[in-house]
């Protein structure tokens, strides 16, 4: 059997709260193969994060430390290496996709730039060609016009545009390793699926290797070849994927499979589907109305360019009675919280009506 790529041995984060210090990751041990696909589950708090953290010395408070254990990288170990070899391991050998891309991105560069940093850094490319490189990485992560978006910045792009640009900028070094840490949390399901395709082709074409942090064990079984379960800074069992899924052996990963959304609930009746509730009083008058509600932004422009106008919200109209829930759904960027800000005149409506308990809000500026 062929040495791991990367190794944690013992490994263990310990914080000085001021009381003699209290771990937080107890004596993780996890091998990562060449070209293999990890995922770590478990709940909120479990540790996840913090262990891909430790992996690369990024610890996000001061008041944390590496407390033991090792960390080997073709079997150097990170643990105790230089910042000068950290700089270089950080992206160039181990790349990382953090949860909130708002947090990681930088709100005043262009994301473009963004991506040519790192291939820049990392490949030594020239600034034309590190342009048409990070085109490229943007249209491979889903970027629909990537040279007219390689000039945008963070805040013009919705969630999902930027957590599509987060990848792009771990996948701009070429890294060994993609650390991803819940990648398509921000996504809806049909770009969550591209993602997890774009993530397998990556590793097909590349033998790039991934530790997949994820809540959803969808994902995880549908995209790894091993699962890792944490508990409470603790790695409590690991294994091939099918054997884990179809005979855990700890009970906490029996009770993590069984509270899956896909599964089904034993106390349910069977085929019964659930009753839409009644309208309190009747519900003979709308309490929400949108009427043919048109948003539009401009954009671009400059002193030679023409500035064009963006259609974000395009004829909707839309009926809420009283007691009724309404579910918004379409992919990213199709405008649902354009919607939901047009409607409580947090971005303002170009043309249409809202008009909320009979009062029409676009024209009584008081009431709304």
């Amino acid at each position: 059997m062929s040495a791991p790529l990367l190794s944690a041995r013992d490994l263990s984060v310990a914080a000085d709260d001021g009381a003699g210090g209290r771990t937080l990751l107890d004596r993780v041990s996890l091998d990562l193969a060449a070209g293999e696909i990890l995922g770590l589950v478990g709940e909120s708090g479990s540790g996840k994060s913090l262990f891909c953290r430790a992996l690369v010395r990024l610890l996000p408070s001061p008041k944390l430390s590496i407390s033991g254990g090792a960390v080997f990288l073709e079997g150097r170990d990170l643990v105790t290496a230089d910042e000068p070899t950290m700089l270089k391991v950080r992206g160039g050998a181990i790349g990382m996709i953090f949860q909130n891309p708002t947090s990681h991105l930088d709100p005043v560069m262009r994301v473009g730039e963004q991506i040519a940093e790192g291939i820049r850094y990392h490949q030594g490319l020239g600034p034309r060609e590190a342009r048409a490189a990070a085109v490229d990485i943007l249209e491979q992560v889903g970027f629909p016009d990537p040279r007219r978006q390689y000039d945008g910045y963070p805040h013009e792009f919705s969630g999902g545009m930027r957590q599509r640009a987060m990848i792009g900028v771990a996948l701009s070094s070429n890294p060994k390793i993609l650390l991803a840490d819940e990648p398509t949390t921000a996504l809806d399901v049909t770009i969550q699926a591209q993602i997890l395709r774009l993530l397998l082709d990556i590793r097909d074409r590349r033998g790039l290797s991934i530790i997949l942090i994820s809540h959803d064990l969808g994902v995880v079984a549908q995209t790894c070849d091993r699962i890792a379960v944490m508990r409470e800074g603790r790695l409590v069992e690991q294994g091939e994927k099918r054997a884990l899924l179809s005979a855990p052996r700890h009970p906490y990963t029996r009770v993590l499979i069984r509270s899956h959304p896909s599964m089904p609930d034993e106390h349910a009746a069977a085929g019964a589907a659930p009753r839409a509730p009644t309208p309190e009083g009747g519900g003979s008058r709308p309490l929400l109305e949108i009427n043919d509600l048109h948003v539009r932004f401009a954009s671009g422009g400059g002193l030679f360019a023409r500035r064009r106008t963006v259609s974000a919200i395009n004829g909707v109209s839309l009926t809420i009675m009283p007691g009724e829930t309404v579910g918004i759904v379409g992919e990213s960027g199709s405008g649902k919280s354009t919607l939901a800000r047009a409607i409580l005149g947090l971005t303002s409506s170009s043309s249409g009506h809202i008009t909320f308990d009979g009062v029409d809000l676009t024209q009584s500026r008081a009431a709304a």
